[in-house]
């Protein structure tokens, strides 16, 4: 998959303005970006039966009713570095589908294309303004989950390891501890500082803590819904929570979707629970939710 910002799409949910052009227009009295901007705009949401929103002065979000994250961005403007020549101000279209090899990857210019004509630039936005499809929000997902799943695990350890500090720190400096062994040579066994004990059952507890993250289930479903064909469905993908990149035995060709209404309970709760979370929040034992209609559900 190609490697693309996090600059050229954005998660439907966090739009700051989700108006349409119509709307963003009655709310402010007037337009505020350029008339060549605006132009486009209508068009994609004329022909395209899509929503664009408000980007910046020169550009807008282009998305769909019930998708996760936008599909690029669309505008009148100059993206060559040319300090805003004439020639260089096009009607753009950047998408994650567009590989321009005039520029490096990583920049937004390495996924755009730009025309002097609104017919070229409304062709361009109907072949690369595309969905995304539940891979690729897998993968652009994927790296968010796996530092929530681990960070359970880093949080127990790193818990162990500061009592385990604190135990050694008390022996160095010759107090409690130091003390407490010190005992130990020469009598039975009796704690004579309670907090010694306590200290040791600390520790104990914090390492039993992280043995328990680790033995966790790393094998989590991917969850994508959307509606298809007239109903809800969803498409679901398996995943490795272990993984440092996300690994999956699929393309859009082969992928299979299962009306919601066929889903075993047990899922459906976990994905109900998850759905009253925040995008990026991890559940342990539960899951995370990716987006608004995208989940990863622990098995």
């Amino acid at each position: 998959m190609t490697n693309f910002t996090n600059t050229t799409y954005c998660p439907v949910n966090e739009l700051t303005n989700a108006l349409t052009l119509e709307e963003e227009t009655a709310k402010t009295s007037g337009v505020i970006q350029n008339s060549c901007t605006v132009a486009f705009r209508k068009r994609v949401e004329g022909e395209m039966k899509c929503r664009t929103s408000f980007r910046d002065n020169e550009t807008a979000w282009v998305w769909r009713e019930g998708d996760s994250f936008t599909m690029g961005y669309i505008g009148y403007m100059d993206m060559t570095f040319s300090g805003g020549a004439e020639e260089n101000t096009k009607f753009t279209c950047v998408s994650k589908n567009i590989v321009n090899c005039k520029y490096n990857s990583g920049q937004d210019q390495h996924h755009m294309a730009s025309s002097l004509d609104l017919e070229k630039a409304m062709k361009n936005a109907k072949k690369y303004l595309r969905a995304w499809s539940p891979i690729e929000i897998a993968n652009i997902s994927f790296p968010a989950f796996r530092q929530e799943f681990r960070k359970i695990s880093n949080n127990a350890n790193n818990e162990y390891l500061e009592k385990l500090n604190e135990f050694v720190r008390s022996f160095k400096e010759k107090q409690d501890v130091f003390k407490e062994m010190g005992y130990l040579l020469d009598s039975e066994y009796k704690f004579r500082f309670p907090t010694v004990k306590a200290l040791i059952q600390d520790i104990h507890s914090r390492l039993d803590d992280y043995k328990e993250t680790q033995n966790r289930n790393p094998i989590y479903k991917f969850v994508f819904v959307r509606e298809r064909s007239g109903e809800q469905q969803a498409c679901i993908l398996k995943v490795d929570a272990t993984n440092y990149y996300i690994s999956l035995n699929t393309t859009p060709d082969t992928m299979t979707w299962t009306p919601t209404s066929d889903l075993d309970d047990e899922l459906v709760r976990k994905v109900s629970s998850l759905s009253f979370l925040k995008t990026n929040d991890y559940m342990d034992g539960i899951g995370f939710k990716a987006a608004d209609n995208c989940f990863y559900v622990s098995e």
